[in-house]
């Protein structure tokens, strides 16, 4: 990528750190986000009668989006 494309991404994004158990996106949450795990692991699930099921895991090096179901 050239200066002015790295530049452009670097202005549309932005960097934020979360603890652990962190939960980045709710049912009623209806940002679109995109997510880069740059050190850590993520936890993608659902609640099911009461019980969370996990549906996926994301690791490090990895994008992830938030959107509305």
């Amino acid at each position: 990528m050239n200066n002015a494309e790295c530049e452009a991404i670097d202005k549309a994004f932005s960097k934020q750190t979360f603890a652990k158990g962190i939960i980045l996106a709710h049912p009623d949450n209806h940002h679109q986000n995109v997510y880069f795990i740059e050190k850590g692991l993520l936890r993608a699930f659902y609640n099911l009668d009461g019980k969370d099921i996990t549906h996926y895991f994301f690791d490090e090096n990895n994008f992830l989006v938030s959107f509305p179901l």
